[in-house]
């Protein structure tokens, strides 16, 4: 497969000030401004920037589509769509008169209460289709987090060019994709780097955890969707077994996403008559602690990659719908970290190879071969550096205020 990224050394795009494509509301003081995602990783970062904007202008009242942390952080949530993005595609299929009637009261909502701007979070499904549908409002529509265009395809990129005032991505490629198609963007680098670090030394890490001394923690993290914990949780358990064959003194645990996703956990294990501590706190003390962890592909990768540990990236869908991703995806890689370094530092399984007795060898080569360990270290150190410095929500706060 090809793709939009060129295979070139990583390095983050100078994070600057904005300077082209600003539109000025003058003679206010109190703004009302709107922002929209639906999905857990969009909840957190929609949660940092509002905190960010109300830190810069506090008369600021925002309203918005979310989840619990946006509201926690001072949105007025009309609508929370968060909790459909754990039950996968075809859950929300089921859903889709429910997601319809949302969509029109949400237009009709912005329409009434005239705001000064609206912010887009990821969530590309929907915020584009809201998007066309205010764009007549004549207001700033600006982006924060861009959809996953380098992965999709030109096409969703000329459409965000037609709909959107400003681009602010967190990945350091992203800026360029959108600076060749004449889209006001700035990088502001990304805002897991405020958040992912250890709260406690090793010591503390093992007494909080009851880690045994001396054996090698291994950490599934299977996923935020339950159709990914289904297909991938089943496959981490057997590796998890074969790996303590080998190396008896190996222990694991698992991070469950959230309170859905645990019970999910919890079940499987009953039905396999397996017992593994699940944890949903304090989970980057837990994986700064592991000798290796496997996870679902997407954000959690860079989760662990900032904390530089070693991983295996697993990742399975339906049969049904892999031949269409195939066809329709346009990167090598379906690990965020690859993606960011634009070649394969972190193994990758996918489909009928994410397969215990095919992944085993690969485990124990990173478990045993410190060299191995080190070198993948030393590669998720130079993708973290890319991803910029800590702030980025702040920068972004500063861009959409010179809008309003």
């Amino acid at each position: 497969m090809c793709g939009l990224i060129k295979n070139e050394q990583i390095t983050p795009p100078p994070i600057s000030s904005p300077s082209r494509g600003r539109i000025e509301v003058r003679g206010r003081r109190n703004f009302k401004i709107f922002i929209i995602t639906g999905d857990v990783s969009g909840d957190l970062e929609g949660s940092l920037l509002a905190k960010s904007l109300l830190k810069k202008l506090p008369n600021l009242q925002i309203l918005g589509v979310g989840g619990e942390r946006m509201r926690t952080a001072g949105i007025e949530i009309l609508f929370d769509l968060t909790k459909f993005s754990l039950i996968g595609f075809l859950g929300v299929l089921r859903h889709i008169f429910f997601f319809r009637r949302i969509f029109y009261q949400l237009i009709a909502r912005i329409k009434k209460e005239k705001p000064s701007l609206v912010i887009f979070i990821d969530y590309p499904g929907f915020n584009l289709r809201v998007a066309e549908k205010i764009k007549r409002f004549s207001i700033p529509l600006i982006y924060y987090v861009s959809p996953q265009v380098w992965a999709w395809g030109k096409g969703r990129i000329q459409k965000i060019v037609s709909l959107i005032t400003q681009m602010i991505t967190i990945l350091p490629f992203e800026k360029e994709i959108y600076e060749r198609e004449g889209l006001a963007v700035e990088f502001v680098g990304h805002p897991l780097l405020d958040l992912v670090k250890p709260s406690k030394n090793k010591e503390q890490i093992m007494k909080y955890f009851s880690l045994k001394e001396g054996y090698s923690l291994i950490t599934f993290l299977p996923g935020s969707r339950l159709d990914e914990v289904r297909r991938l949780l089943p496959v981490m358990l057997k590796l998890g077994q074969l790996i303590k064959r080998e190396k008896p003194k190996t222990q694991c645990m698992i991070i469950a996403a959230n309170s859905l996703i645990k019970e999910e956990i919890k079940g499987i294990l009953k039905k396999k008559g397996i017992s593994i501590p699940i944890i949903k706190e304090k989970k980057y003390d837990l994986i700064s602690a592991s000798a290796l962890v496997l996870t679902a592909s997407g954000t959690a990768t860079i989760e662990i990659g900032i904390l530089e540990r070693p991983m295996i990236i697993l990742y399975k869908i339906s049969p049904f719908a892999y031949p269409f991703l195939k066809m329709t995806v346009k990167i090598p890689y379906i690990g965020m970290v690859n993606i960011i370094a634009k070649r394969k530092i972190v193994p990758e399984f996918i489909q009928r190879e994410a397969n215990a007795l095919r992944i085993l060898p690969t485990a124990l080569s990173l478990l045993d071969n410190k060299e191995k360990g080190e070198e993948m270290k030393l590669q998720l150190k130079i993708v973290k550096k890319a991803l910029g410095e800590p702030g980025a929500a702040d920068r972004a706060a500063k861009i959409i205020s010179e809008y309003l």
